[in-house]
């Protein structure tokens, strides 16, 4: 996989974690109420956080994992990540994991967010299992989990080790028939809003994009037009607007369409 596959879903952009978002995301990581049933400690240092970066770049280039952040559309805030991990596409399964700040716990953006990439993987990677693990007593994740139909098989003891201890998880699963038996009984209230969308996208072409990216690059190239014409104080209000679209689309846009899409 050559370009990161960026995803929408109707309040986020899941976007290609880079280092623009390492304080974000030493910001989240570095709180202990984030990561107490993460698996591993809190980052205690910015470099940390780069560090991590470049971790989830290397894993992605490796085809070893896909880790999204999630930026608000509203407001362009980073304000978690998810994504597959330990991708084994011979076996046509991975694993999935996401955290998420504090400030928007319980407000439906990781149920959002996690159905979209579910979507992604069992339609457009064709994977057939999705694996989970949780501590027991994250409950919230757990509540998540079965709200998507994952299924628990079992605890694994002592599986994880965190701050000097070992701890037990929660092994989960859902395939691929139990989620399209959700998605079919859901109907036009679907919990994977972009399927059809993303299926048809990968029917004609083999570039992963969405139709956000056309969208923005046509409102760039009429947002140029109309900075020609203008002077003064609507001008310098139209450049700023002009200098926030094209840094989102230089986040969204894979880079084998950026030339195409703007010219």
């Amino acid at each position: 996989m050559k370009d990161f596959p960026v995803l929408e879903t109707k309040r986020l952009h899941l976007v290609n974690i880079c280092p623009c978002y390492t304080k974000d995301l030493y910001d989240i990581l570095s709180r202990d109420n984030v990561t107490r049933y993460y698996g591993v400690d809190s980052l205690e240092s910015i470099d940390e956080a780069a560090e991590l970066v470049e971790q989830i770049q290397t894993l992605f280039r490796q085809g070893r994992s896909i880790r999204w952040g999630l930026v608000l559309k509203e407001t362009g805030q980073f304000i978690g990540t998810a994504g597959l991990n330990n991708i084994h596409y011979w076996n046509k399964k991975a694993d999935i994991g996401y955290e998420l700040h504090p400030d928007f716990w319980r407000k439906g953006f990781m149920s959002e967010a996690v159905c979209c990439i579910l979507e992604y993987a069992f339609e457009v990677m064709e994977l057939y299992r999705i694996g989970a693990l949780t501590y027991p007593e994250n409950i919230p994740s757990i509540r998540l989990l079965k709200k998507l139909s994952f299924q628990q098989e079992g605890i694994l003891r002592g599986y994880l080790q965190q701050s000097g201890r070992s701890h037990d998880v929660i092994m989960h699963s859902l395939l691929k028939p139990e989620w399209e038996k959700l998605n079919h009984q859901t109907g036009e209230e679907k919990l994977f809003p972009v399927q059809q969308r993303e299926k048809k996208l990968y029917q004609l072409t083999t570039i992963p994009y969405l139709p956000h990216s056309t969208i923005l690059a046509k409102e760039i190239k009429v947002l140029k037009k109309e900075i020609h014409q203008l002077k003064g104080r609507e001008r310098r209000k139209k450049e700023k607007l002009l200098k926030k679209k094209l840094k989102m689309y230089q986040q969204i846009c894979p880079h084998s369409l950026k030339d195409r899409l703007i010219k």
